[in-house]
């Protein structure tokens, strides 16, 4: 084994029991590759147009459907007959028709359209949540993309702030470099010309690390460069209004 490795390895083990400094930077390379394993960078939006606006986007017109069930799927697209040629659907129905033939998603065809679920291979990409401030609407992705953390810059000493009630709080940065890991199987150039870069989209980034009951957690993630999330090719996906 790496003897780097398993002295980082070693310490990260050991900080919860006085052991080596969590702001160690191979303590901290430790943490940052273990809590950002599954960090996406690259994503096709799915079911939804993002419409750019001042270097960045918002969510347009959505297909994706709400079952009320008491078990519902994890997703489900619906897209009636009418709208397959909309200027607001087009994209969408063409990225999903897409994915449905890249394996990703079924199709089904209903009395007044179609129906679109996620295939088992799709659900490890799947992401809808918002750990650390890159998806705040929640929106549902399919990513092929995700960060690789490559080295600590810098980090600040442990201190103290107020959190979110006013109580102290240990906490501390780290900068650190980062690179996308390589494209998904599946993504082809259809679907990353229809993609999006989630915020960071720049390296390096500053991590805060917060300190809970003696574990050291990752709150945010901060960009000191322009770092919103973008659309790939923004020709791509309709205006917010359409062109006649």
């Amino acid at each position: 084994m790496n003897v780097t490795k398993a002295l980082a390895g070693m310490c990260f083990a050991l900080v919860l029991v006085a052991g080596c400094s969590p702001t160690d930077h191979r303590v901290i390379m430790r943490a940052l590759t273990a809590q950002l394993a599954n960090e996406y960078h690259a994503c096709v939006p799915l079911g939804w147009n993002p419409v750019s606006v001042a270097g960045t986007y918002y969510p347009g017109r959505s297909v994706e459907y709400q079952d009320a069930s008491w078990l519902p799927p994890l997703w489900i697209g619906s897209v009636g007959k009418d709208e397959v040629t909309g200027p607001q659907t087009r994209a969408t129905y063409a990225v999903l028709n897409e994915l449905v033939r890249v394996g990703m998603l079924i199709r089904r065809r209903t009395p007044l359209g179609f129906r679109y679920h996620l295939t088992p291979r799709a659900v490890p990409y799947y992401f809808a949540s918002n750990d650390y401030g890159n998806n705040p609407d929640d929106v549902p992705y399919l990513c092929y993309s995700t960060m690789v953390p490559l080295r600590v810059t810098w980090n600040q000493p442990v201190h103290i702030e107020r959190g979110a009630d006013g109580s102290p709080v240990r906490v501390f940065r780290a900068g650190f470099e980062w690179r996308a890991s390589p494209d998904a199987s599946w993504a082809d150039a259809m679907l990353r010309s229809h993609g999006v870069l989630l915020a960071p989209t720049q390296s390096p980034v500053v991590a805060k690390f917060v300190d809970w009951k003696g574990a050291w957690y990752i709150e945010n993630i901060e960009s000191p460069l322009a770092g919103r999330s973008t659309v790939v090719d923004g020709a791509a996906w309709p205006s917010v209004t359409p062109r006649p």
